[in-house]
């Protein structure tokens, strides 16, 4: 239980002095237009794009408009204003895995620090260890073809074992 409560301060010390940011820039605001003139919805008030919410987390780009009318082109991802395809080239560039400094980036707005990483790699693979009959009842005992069907089962079987998997609060 010890080092459950130890885990759980080390995740908060990440959260701690964020939350600002993370209102500020993540929340979907509740008026139907935002101060960007985007509808709710999935429609701009031009009739193009389709957007769920309006954030600084990511964006999708796959067209030019001139003069109102959409010129498609190759489509772009980012993440909290950063090129996916910048993040990948340096991961193959320097021969490393990008997950968890992904993840970092769309959490907290920003790349980590090679401190801020190795802590925060430290805390994921300590959150993520499965209930010890977990991989055995649900992927040995019942083997699917479908990997991403699979992949749903399996985090819908967790939500039961999470105690407070109802709780939204930003420090959950």
């Amino acid at each position: 239980m010890l080092l459950h409560q130890e885990l759980i301060e080390s995740s908060l010390s990440f959260v701690s002095g964020s939350e600002d940011f993370i209102l500020e820039n993540d929340i979907f605001p509740s008026t139907s237009r935002t101060d960007r003139d985007v509808m709710r919805g999935l429609r701009y008030p031009n009739g193009t794009g389709v957007i769920a919410g309006v954030t600084s987390i990511g964006d999708v780009d796959g067209y030019d408009l001139a003069d109102g009318e959409k010129i498609p082109r190759k489509g772009r991802l980012f993440y909290r204003g950063i090129s996916i395809d910048d993040l990948i080239q340096s991961c193959i560039k320097e021969d490393r895995f990008g997950f968890e400094e992904t993840v970092y980036l769309l959490l907290f707005g920003q790349l980590p620090t090679a401190s801020q990483l190795k802590d925060f790699q430290y805390l994921m693979a300590r959150w993520s260890q499965l209930p010890s009959y977990f991989t055995e009842d649900m992927i040995l005992r019942s083997p699917n073809k479908n990997i991403m069907n699979k992949l749903a089962s399996c985090i819908l079987a967790l939500h039961s074992h999470d105690g407070e998997a109802e709780n939204m609060t930003l420090e959950n």
